[in-house]
């Protein structure tokens, strides 16, 4: 479903703050983003669905030039080995390829390092968004996590952020979808830009 017509009819009714996809996600700490029901857990035990199976990482992009704008767009760097359950797994960013970082100008004229959040998803999104011109949505979110310094760290000094999560044995053979967010009020309409997306498939221990 298009989204952009959504957002034009709010601003024509003159609502002060357009509806965003990833308002509507669940914010949650650290100790819950990844906690796998009960239930869950117990099936995949007793299933014996915790062998044969393959880790990746898989990147999702849309066609044709993503967030381009007159800044930096975040970038996903490359990632190390398949993630499996029960091993850490790490994701980074980056905000500029070049230190040091952008920053945002606030009211008062002040700099500050730019506001970041990861959109995490369980379900494949089967096609992307826009929001902006050439900024699309890649993950419609079930949740979204700011830094916390643990699971989500953010180095503003280097315009970094790094995923550290070590998956759940019930996650084997699960997918979850990540997709950075940057608010940028001068980028676009919307103020945010995004990264390209990422699937983590997580294998057997």
């Amino acid at each position: 479903m298009r989204l952009l017509p959504l957002f034009a009819l709010l601003a024509c009714a003159g609502n002060p703050v357009p509806a965003r996809p990833w308002d509507a996600a669940r914010h949650v700490d650290a100790a819950t983003a990844f906690a796998p029901p009960a239930a869950r857990k117990l099936y995949s035990a007793l299933a014996g669905a915790t062998t044969g199976q393959f880790g990746a990482y898989r990147e999702i992009a849309a066609r044709g030039p993503h967030c381009q704008w007159a800044g930096a767009t975040p970038v996903v760097l490359p990632r190390g080995a398949a993630p499996r359950a029960g091993r850490p797994v790490r994701v980074d960013w980056v905000l500029d390829y070049v230190p040091p970082p952008s920053r945002t100008v606030d009211e008062n004229g002040e700099e500050k390092p730019r506001a970041v959040s990861l959109l995490v998803a369980f379900r494949n999104m089967p096609e992307p968004v826009a929001i902006a011109p050439a900024c699309w949505l890649l993950v419609h979110p079930d949740i979204v996590l700011v830094p916390d310094g643990g699971l989500l760290r953010y180095d503003t000094g280097r315009g970094s952020v790094h995923l550290n999560w070590t998956p759940d044995i019930a996650f084997v053979g699960s997918s979850v979808y990540v997709q950075l967010l940057v608010a940028i009020p001068e980028a676009n309409g919307i103020g945010h830009v995004t990264s390209r997306g990422l699937e983590i498939l997580v294998g057997s221990p």
